[in-house]
């Protein structure tokens, strides 16, 4: 496990309490497995139980997020005990924490922001930090992340993208890219510039997420759906060099010499060495995953 001061263990705990999505995002690599509706009774629990767990054998998370599914498709009274929980928890560990050496970091979620508007109270409160998924471009978006009927959530998310860029407290947003999203640089370089330029949210703090091909997306979604399939290589380049002769020499250079592509450095999971020794995934029905 990560050891970062005098033999003692330190985590960063994912916790998914629902898998159930309220959206249907055809790229999707968990496929049919967010249409199960999670029994949350016992989410709170479970987390709680969990870290019991952890520092009873020496281990503390010294980050907590809350992923999915889709987190916030929890009822709103549920979420707001877990993030009492959490808030908590970094009041009684938050010393033990920032003595490791790590930074306390406000609890965190994963959103799709369909429900943001009707949470914008309550992760105010907590000053939760949200990174939040959208397509770009935003066309792409209602093609791809449409609600489970297949209708489209572009609308609800353009506005809560202007609420986003009003909450006080740390939120960002990322973009999966899959071969449509390649094939659509100059559109999303657009909207790029207007989302951080005419929306107001600082694009400094973006992430670029490339798809990737599932086995349970494939099952799903029997048809092949060209546009929604991973990229090569050649084209990952391709991409990460258009966005560097576009931006190089603006104000967002910073973003992109920085948080852009900061998923594949070692401080995200799937770059990072070794990272099961770091990254936990607790589910809702107590299972725990290392290296998720």
């Amino acid at each position: 496990m990560f050891d970062k001061s005098g033999g003692k263990k330190f985590i960063h705990l994912l916790y998914a309490p629902t898998n159930f999505c309220n959206m249907g995002c055809q790229y999707c690599y968990l496929g049919d497995g967010t249409n199960e509706v999670t029994n949350t009774s016992n989410a709170v629990n479970t987390l709680r139980q969990a870290i019991d767990a952890f520092l009873e054998q020496g281990v503390t998370p010294f980050n907590l997020s809350f992923h999915g599914g889709e987190p916030t498709a929890v009822p709103k009274e549920l979420l707001e005990e877990l993030l009492f929980f959490s808030h908590d928890y970094y009041r009684r560990q938050g010393e033990k924490i920032k003595a490791a050496g790590f930074a306390l970091n406000p609890v965190h979620i994963k959103t799709n922001l369909y429900n943001f508007d009707s949470l914008f109270d309550v992760f105010k409160r907590y000053e939760v930090s949200i990174s939040a998924s959208v397509d770009l471009p935003l066309r792409l978006h209602e093609k791809y992340r449409t609600d489970k009927k297949g209708s489209s959530t572009l609308n609800r998310i353009k506005n809560n993208l202007k609420l986003l860029a009003g909450y006080p407290h740390h939120k960002k947003i990322s973009c999966v890219v899959t071969q449509e999203h390649f094939q659509s640089m100059d559109e999303l370089i657009d909207d790029i510039k207007h989302i951080h330029y005419d929306i107001g949210l600082d694009m400094t703090k973006f992430n670029v997420m490339f798809s990737f091909d599932s086995l349970k997306n494939r099952e799903k979604y029997t048809d092949d759906i060209v546009g929604a399939k991973m990229l090569n290589q050649g084209q990952k380049v391709e991409f990460y060099n258009a966005l560097k002769k576009e931006f190089m020499g603006t104000d967002l250079e910073y973003g992109f010499m920085t948080n852009w592509f900061k998923e594949f450095t070692p401080e995200f999971c799937c770059s990072a060495v070794n990272c099961g020794d770091k990254f936990f995934l607790l589910q809702s029905n107590g299972d725990v995953y290392s290296c998720p």
